[in-house]
């Protein structure tokens, strides 16, 4: 018989675990960074790759959380990340919506999220 291998994560049952650790660690794809750049650059007048490092650090430390199997949604009024987890259980940022660019489908699925309480968050792109 041959063994099978596979990459999947269940993001429930792993971010139970790392909501009980003190620290977080996250990645922010390129595919994130940009789309923050393109639907923030109205608003935030010198917007650059440290800014929105920092906003996503905030959004991972005051936002709610919600895991599916494959995918965790964190939001709070004026973002959601959308996000999965790899082996190391660190957090990557696939993409980033603005909070008035969600459909009412989206909105509905966003109830009763879980507050994380990490004491050090590392974010790097």
């Amino acid at each position: 018989m041959s063994e099978e291998c596979s990459d999947y994560i269940d993001c429930r049952q792993a971010i139970k675990r790392l909501l009980d650790k003190p620290s977080v660690k996250v990645k922010v794809t390129r595919h994130a960074l940009n789309r923050v750049i393109e639907r923030c650059s109205s608003r935030i007048k010198k917007l650059n790759e440290s800014v929105v490092l920092d906003i996503v650090r905030n959004v991972i430390r005051d936002g709610l959380y919600k895991a599916y199997t494959q995918t965790i949604f964190v939001w709070t009024s004026s973002y959601l990340l959308a996000c999965t987890l790899d082996r190391e259980h660190n957090i990557i940022v696939k993409t980033v919506i603005t909070g008035n660019n969600l459909t009412d489908e989206v909105r509905a699925r966003l109830k009763k999220g879980i507050k994380a309480k990490w004491s050090k968050i590392i974010v790097e792109s």
